[in-house]
C-alpha cells in the first residue's frame, strides 16, 4: 500500500512539473542532408551536408571550410584532433569505434589497479571543440582521384548502408585493429 502511494505521488509530481517548451521552433535542416546527391564510381549517396550544419550561424560558416576527413580513433587521430585549430576545417571523423582506448595501461585495468573507464576517452568529448562530426562506420575504399571515401555503416534496421564522404584533406590513421583483406 505504501509503495503504491509513493509511486502514485511520483507520477503526480512528474505530471505537475512538466512544461511544454514553447520557445523551440523548427530546426532548419539542409535539404541536401536529407536527400544527398548521388555520384562517384558506384553512384552512391554523397554526404556533403550534415543535419546540424544549418542550426547556427557558426555551423553554417563551418560547413564552407575545407573538409578534413579523419579515418580512425587511435593515437594519431586523437592527438591531431585535440591539437587542431577549430577555425581551419570542417571535420568528419569516421571509425567503427566512438572512443579512444589508452592501450598501454590495459594491464593495470586487468589487475584492478586502474578502472577501465579511466582508459577510454569518448570521441564525443573531443569533436565539439572543433565543431566536428562523427560517423560510426568503416571506410571501405578511397577514390583518390574523385576525393571520396566509401563508408559502410549499419542503420537502425540493422542493414548495411554505403555512401561516400567527400574530402579536401584526408588523414588515414586506422591503426592495427582494422581488418586487412590481404595481409602481406
Amino acid at each position: 500500500m505504501g509503495l503504491g502511494i509513493l509511486i502514485g505521488g511520483f507520477f503526480i509530481y512528474d505530471a505537475s512539473t512538466y512544461r511544454e517548451d514553447l520557445s523551440s521552433g523548427d530546426i532548419p535542416v539542409s535539404e541536401l542532408a536529407l536527400s544527398p546527391r548521388r555520384g562517384g564510381p558506384k553512384n552512391l549517396p554523397i554526404v556533403d551536408h550534415f543535419i546540424d550544419d544549418d542550426e547556427s550561424a557558426e555551423a553554417r560558416a563551418q560547413k564552407h571550410k575545407p573538409k578534413l576527413v579523419v579515418l580512425g580513433t587511435g593515437w594519431g587521430s586523437v592527438a591531431m584532433l585535440k591539437n587542431l585549430n577549430p577555425d581551419d576545417y570542417h571535420v568528419v571523423n569516421i571509425s567503427p569505434s566512438n572512443y579512444f582506448l589508452f592501450t598501454p595501461m590495459l594491464p593495470s585495468a586487468t589487475v584492478g589497479t586502474l578502472e577501465l573507464r579511466s582508459l577510454v576517452e569518448p570521441i564525443r568529448r573531443i569533436l565539439p571543440r572543433i565543431r566536428g562530426h562523427f560517423l560510426k562506420g568503416s571506410a571501405e575504399d578511397v577514390d583518390f582521384s574523385a576525393k571520396l571515401v566509401e563508408v559502410s555503416a549499419v542503420d537502425s534496421d540493422g542493414s548495411e548502408q554505403r555512401f561516400y564522404v567527400p574530402y579536401d584533406k584526408l588523414i588515414i590513421s586506422v591503426g592495427k585493429n582494422w581488418p586487412v583483406e590481404n595481409p602481406i
